[in-house]
């Protein structure tokens, strides 16, 4: 059991944890590109991009959902395993089972996993550093 509070913090290591391992395999697939110094320029324009979409549109409220979810939680500990609901658990497993999918089958090349995982995995550290943050907020 652990502060109820203290949730927050874990939910934000483990997304932080998570993204920092997305964008370290997006780095190694970025070193296996060849090519003009605007090839490497339009991965980098798509990574922001991924960023962006995945920041702002889907990780920002799915923080705010889970800030105010555990800042909601009345008692004062709580198993370490409720810094996620189920629901942001299933999502946490179809996320790790399509990129490792999509990864180990061959199908999507490096240039795709070098840009795509350097901006979702970006988006993932930011959401979770965000979440850390969020603590300071609800346990004042």
């Amino acid at each position: 059991m652990i502060n109820s509070k203290k949730l927050l913090i874990i939910a934000g290591a483990v997304w932080a944890i998570a993204g920092i391992n997305v964008l370290i395999v997006g780095a190694r697939a970025f070193t296996q590109i060849t090519g003009a110094w605007w090839v490497w320029l339009l991965l980098a324009i798509g990574a922001v991009a991924v960023f962006s979409v995945f920041h702002l549109r889907i990780f920002t409220p799915y923080a705010g959902k889970h800030t105010n979810r555990i800042a909601a939680i009345e008692a004062d500990k709580s198993p370490l395993w409720h810094f996620l609901d189920k629901k942001g658990y299933i999502i946490m497993a179809f996320m790790i089972a399509l990129g490792a999918s999509l990864r180990l089958s061959g199908l999507v090349p490096d240039w795709f996993i070098a840009f795509f995982y350097v901006g979702l995995g970006a988006a993932l550290t930011a959401c979770g550093i965000n979440m850390v943050r969020g603590y300071r907020r609800i346990a004042a």
